[in-house]
């Protein structure tokens, strides 16, 4: 048998690593990574021989767009005009030639080392994600391959397609079945092992992988806090001219949604943590500038910020905490992801975000199974009066 797993984050890394070692240690497989910025741990996947291919994506290039952007925002970008411009007549011909030529064009420019396995005849596909490069090998290799969904979240428990409405999967490999509210489809299931201190040498993998050093922290009985990502609204769309808000009506929309999303997330962790000095651990892709929004005197950072949750919870000594988030995957997952004596505390209610109904649904059937460990806070107070008191952490209260 030979697999590919396609990797859009780090968590899908980490979970391909899961079902490569405890799933399929004998097979053949070859592993695609969606982000240029992973090309160390690419470099440090390599001498492990867990996977016989390893293709990671090339660095975009910065077209006039987004050159435009920079100079405005920062005053200053890598890429001179010159270059920006030249680059947008890259990224024309491309689209073009693509239509004509096909996925494997497409990715032959996205990835590097893609030429190793074009022509690879592939049993099963591990993927789900939206970009480029996942929607590329979906038309390249649907009807012809298994397709099946790797863990990358709630979304996954969400939505049975790899890519979009028309894809929709032969299998789903998550770390719990029973919580996916498309459960009842037909479609099979596989159970992802979960994460465990126990397992030394799986964790030693990880560790390499993701370059992480243990320091055997302990956190028992605090606040850590989950940051979400996001971005506040770009200056240049801060106060647009009728013109700008005509031609850049999406953008504009798509922005004040992360602007106002991310400021509640701000106003309610600090309402939560009030006086207190708590943890935050942030998304590997929160932007640098969005860190000074938390007093670091107050809100210490868990590092390294670009390690999965997960892998620092099973390296460190995380016991009786409230770990608290909007909606974050790592939290409403962690009860199957690692589990333990933690209590998973969601805000969405709280903070009247709009959730969809299948997610919805799919919190609502974590809170029914894992009701000792995890919690859909409904009242904001309420969830401030329980953590302002977390010396009096109990693992069955109610919010």
């Amino acid at each position: 048998m030979r697999i590919l797993f396609v990797c859009s984050t780090e968590f899908q890394i980490l979970n391909a690593l899961n079902i490569k070692v405890h799933l399929f240690p004998d097979s053949q497989a070859d592993i695609v990574l969606q982000r240029a910025e992973y090309s160390g741990i690419a470099a440090r996947l390599r001498p492990l021989g867990l996977f016989d291919n390893i293709c990671c994506a090339r660095p975009y290039l910065m077209d006039l767009h987004e050159y435009k952007l920079a100079m405005r925002e920062t005053g200053h970008c890598d890429t001179s005009i010159g270059g920006a411009i030249l680059n947008s007549l890259v990224n024309m011909w491309r689209k073009i030639a693509g239509g004509i030529l096909g996925p494997k064009y497409h990715l032959n420019n996205l990835l590097d080392d893609y030429k190793a396995i074009r022509d690879t005849h592939y049993d099963m596909v591990l993927m789900q994600s939206g970009n480029a490069i996942v929607r590329n090998f979906y038309a390249d290799m649907h009807g012809k391959t298994e397709m099946a969904i790797l863990d990358e979240g709630i979304g996954s428990y969400c939505d049975n397609t790899i890519c979009h409405k028309d894809t929709k999967a032969d299998a789903a490999y998550l770390y719990d079945p029973d919580i996916a509210v498309y459960n009842n489809d037909d479609i099979a299931f596989v159970r992802i092992p979960k994460l465990s201190s126990e397992d030394k040498a799986f964790v030693s993998i990880l560790n390499k992988v993701f370059d992480y050093l243990p320091k055997s922290n302990i956190h028992k009985n605090e606040l850590i806090f989950f940051d979400q990502g996001g971005e506040l609204m770009p200056s240049y769309l801060q106060n647009p001219n009728w013109l700008v808000r005509l031609l850049l009506a999406n953008s504009i929309r798509k922005h004040l949604e992360n602007h106002e999303s991310y400021i509640t997330q701000v106003k309610t962790f600090k309402k939560i943590a009030a006086d207190q000095t708590v943890y935050i651990k942030y998304h590997p892709r929160t932007p640098e500038g969005m860190l000074k929004e938390y007093d670091a005197t107050k809100f210490k950072a868990i590092e390294p910020r670009k390690i999965p949750w997960e892998l620092y919870a099973i390296n460190n000594n995380v016991t009786g905490c409230n770990l608290l988030t909007i909606s974050s995957s790592s939290i409403c997952l962690y009860p199957m992801t690692v589990g333990g004596d933690n209590k998973c505390i969601v805000l969405y209610k709280c903070v009247g975000h709009d959730m969809p109904e299948k997610y919805r649904k799919m919190m609502d059937n974590i809170a029914e199974k894992y009701k000792d460990y995890f919690v859909i806070g409904n009242d904001l107070d309420e969830v401030c009066s329980e953590c302002q008191q977390k010396s009096t952490y109990s693992k069955g209260y109610s919010v």
